[in-house]
């Protein structure tokens, strides 16, 4: 399943799957390694969420890295 999460008007793909315990994996294809779950589908959209910010604050502050990972 595809949904689509904004973010301070920057709009995201996520995936959503059942995970083997149950949980619901939430995963932004477009941003390499940012996955997050939950108990629910709204709780794993909302962390989905959280991860998002994470990731984009994380790939602002050590631009080298992002520059090196997206060769």
């Amino acid at each position: 399943m595809t949904k689509t999460v904004t973010l301070e008007r920057v709009r995201f793909k996520v995936t959503l799957r059942r995970g083997e315990m149950g949980y619901w994996v939430a995963g932004c294809p477009g941003l390499p390694g940012c996955i997050s779950q939950g108990k629910t589908r709204a709780e794993a959209l909302t962390n989905i969420q959280e991860a998002i910010q994470g990731w984009l604050e994380s790939a602002q502050a050590h631009p080298e890295t992002w520059a090196a990972s997206s060769r």
